[in-house]
């Protein structure tokens, strides 16, 4: 029976979690590049110090994550990766060049990478001893960052970038305090899973099944193929006549498609299953990226824009429920890193550095090749649950 008050507790105490957690992220993604500069730093230094998270993350957070399961408890290691983060981030005060910079930024992203899939690995383990809504929770921490992202986009319009590192280190205080809250990590209840944990490396039996790479494959494909959109999607719209406010309207649409998202979908892709709502989100993802390859109609790209919702949000929470209910709970926290390394780093950063060299030679019609992906996607998905039912 499920214990209403456990899962209130650990939806308030996770919630701000995230919260917290995405004040820091919608300080420093969007305008981490704009204090570069402000510090001096020249455009290839720039993009040199930005590409260090992207070298890190598809080996870093497995490191995290496979102890995580090895002692059995997420909680101590993520705190102990926040408080590195927040202790590493203080040279960014005194640092003003590019070899300095650097260094803080390789040692800061060491402990600061694997938060987020142990803080999602946190969540998936009271999502399974709770029934904690883990979409609704982590809708908090979509809704802080677009907040934060616009009134720190004011700040500095009316001060300096100076300002970016202040704020963020402040932000990972008051993630520091949240996080001391945290609900204590679930006791496992199988004692089958505990044998298994035993005999054999979580790594090693993640590996080892098929039915996960097929789904660790699907999710990568979907979540490349958005390499054209972060990545040129508004050098696109600007070079073809749309203004920066329409511009910013059509990303902040998807944002707020992916909130909704988080909020009232999860109940469905339970009931559908994890394979097959990906199936019907690689679908929608060859709709999405062949007209954005298309056409600038602002009520057509209005409309496909809500599109992100699915592909991005839909996807996250397909990967999360997969990860919950279809991984052993010994395993649950280097899948997550597992889901991390691979969809999100290795994919992620192959897509963007093919974004460039795409979009040069075809403009708008390397989204073509975006579709692609999702297509392809579509056909492992249901190459899988067939496996999978067989």
């Amino acid at each position: 029976m499920i214990d209403e008050t456990a899962r209130r507790s650990a939806s308030i105490r996770l919630g701000g979690t995230f919260g917290a957690l995405f004040l820091y992220v919608g300080v420093f993604l969007p305008f981490w590049a704009v204090w570069l500069q402000y510090t001096g730093l020249t455009p290839v230094e720039i993009g040199l110090v930005m590409t260090v998270p992207y070298v890190l993350k598809p080996v870093i957070p497995l490191i995290s994550t496979q102890l995580a399961d090895h002692i059995g408890r997420v909680k101590p290691i993520f705190l102990a990766n926040l408080a590195l983060t927040f202790l590493l981030f203080i040279p960014y005060l005194f640092v003003d060049s590019f070899w300095g910079i650097l260094l803080v930024t390789l040692f800061l992203n060491l402990f600061f990478q694997p938060l987020m899939p142990l803080l999602d690995a946190m969540s998936v383990k009271q999502a399974r001893y709770c029934g904690m809504h883990y979409g609704r929770v982590r809708s908090v921490g979509s809704v802080t960052f677009i907040i934060t992202a616009f009134l720190i986009g004011l700040l500095i319009k009316n001060t300096d970038a100076g300002w970016v590192v202040p704020v963020a280190l402040a932000c990972l205080a008051v993630i520091l305090l949240v996080s001391l809250g945290l609900p204590p990590d679930p006791v496992e209840e199988s004692e089958e899973e505990d044998m298994a944990a035993q005999g054999r490396k979580p790594l090693r039996r993640l590996l080892g099944d098929r039915r996960f790479i097929g789904f660790l494959i699907v999710v990568a494909l979907i979540q490349m193929s958005h390499g054209v959109y972060y990545t040129l999607g508004s050098v696109h719209w600007k070079n073809n006549g749309l203004d920066e406010d329409i511009i910013g309207m059509l990303w902040g649409i998807g944002v707020v498609a992916e909130i909704l998202i988080f909020i009232f979908a999860s109940e469905k892709i339970a009931k559908i299953g994890p394979m097959k709502a990906l199936m019907f989100i690689a679908l929608m993802g060859v709709v999405r990226w062949t007209t954005l390859g298309m056409t600038f109609s602002l009520p057509v790209l209005f409309l496909v824009q809500t599109i992100h919702g699915l592909t991005y949000g839909a996807a996250h929470l397909a990967a999360i429920y997969y990860i919950a209910n279809r991984v052993p709970s010994f395993a649950s926290s280097t899948a997550q890193g597992l889901y991390s390394a691979v969809p999100m780093g290795i994919g992620m950063g192959m897509t963007t550095f093919l974004a460039g060299i795409l979009y040069d030679g075809w403009q708008g019609k390397s989204y073509w090749v975006m579709a692609a992906l999702c297509l392809l996607a579509f056909f492992i998905a249901n190459r899988s649950r067939s496996v999978a039912s067989a």
